[in-house]
């Protein structure tokens, strides 16, 4: 079964996984381009989310972008305060910051990609994403695969 309509079937099924198994489509392809494809979802969300904190998560956003990394304490710090003060984007935003730390400071990447997992899982559960059946978030795959992989 293609992995497109697989990750579909779960997201519809509403496995807390369902993203999963694309990541690891991912990651194979390009080591990283998992991380750009929640990065580039929550994106593609909050064009579609309404919030008054539109301009906080696209700074966020930005941080992410940036190829520096916070220590472990500053970043737990910064994930405690997103947590406490945002909805699921925000705290879908926060562990895609823990899987960038752990992606470039530790040697095994079970705890890099369960954040993401963590991140896209959260993201799917808002509701303005549920309601269009992350149709966003799987063009993103498909692009991502397609321009990256095998197609």
């Amino acid at each position: 079964m293609d992995q497109l309509i697989k990750t579909k079937e779960n997201y519809k099924n509403r496995s807390p996984f369902w993203a999963a198994e694309a990541i690891v489509v991912l990651e194979e392809i390009a080591p990283s381009l998992g991380l750009s494809w929640a990065i580039a979802s929550v994106e593609a969300m909050l064009e579609v989310i309404e919030s008054n904190r539109d301009k906080y998560c696209r700074e966020l956003i930005d941080d992410l972008k940036k190829p520096t990394v916070d220590t472990k304490d500053t970043l737990n710090a910064k994930i405690e305060q997103i947590w406490h003060q945002g909805g699921d984007l925000e705290k879908a935003i926060t562990h895609i910051l823990a899987a960038k730390w752990e992606q470039k400071n530790s040697d095994d990447d079970r705890f890099y990609r369960l954040n993401l997992v963590r991140a896209m899982t959260l993201l799917g559960d808002v509701p303005e994403c549920r309601a269009i059946s992350a149709g966003p978030i799987f063009e993103l795959f498909k692009e991502y695969r397609g321009e990256y992989g095998d197609g």
